[in-house]
């Protein structure tokens, strides 16, 4: 018995978007420094994780930046903020997690102020004029 061959399909250069478009698309568009993003571990090392969080690279987080750094399992996911585009070396972005629970903390303070909410916390210290929560 002997196989066939099909013909390959004639391809429209021309129509197909170039590399450059397909990077740009408008999901990657959207997420600017400062921006708090979702994203999957992808690579644990003893100096902080690698994140893939749907941008056109992956993200880097340090290690100190986890209170539960030992628990941490690739395929977990988190939510961190895109502190830079590019860390000082040209490589990969930069992400912080400590930042972005402060960030949905502060967010929560804010929202329940707004509606009248009672706000728990714990006194640190009186300070002058008042106390420091």
């Amino acid at each position: 018995m002997t196989k066939t061959q099909q013909a390959p399909s004639i391809v429209d250069l021309d129509s197909m978007q170039g590399m450059d478009e397909l990077l740009n698309e408008d999901k990657c568009a959207t997420i600017e420094e400062g921006s708090i993003v979702n994203g999957t571990i992808v690579y644990k090392t003893d100096q902080g994780v690698t994140v893939d969080y749907n941008f056109k690279s992956e993200g880097f987080v340090p290690k100190d930046e986890f209170p539960n750094w030992s628990s941490l399992e690739v395929g977990d996911t988190i939510r961190a903020v895109l502190e830079e585009l590019e860390d000082d070396a040209g490589g990969m972005p930069l992400l912080s997690v400590e930042k972005a629970i402060l960030q949905e903390a502060w967010s929560k303070f804010t929202s329940e102020q707004v509606e009248g909410g009672v706000i728990k916390g714990l006194v640190k210290r009186r300070v002058k004029g008042g106390l420091m929560v």
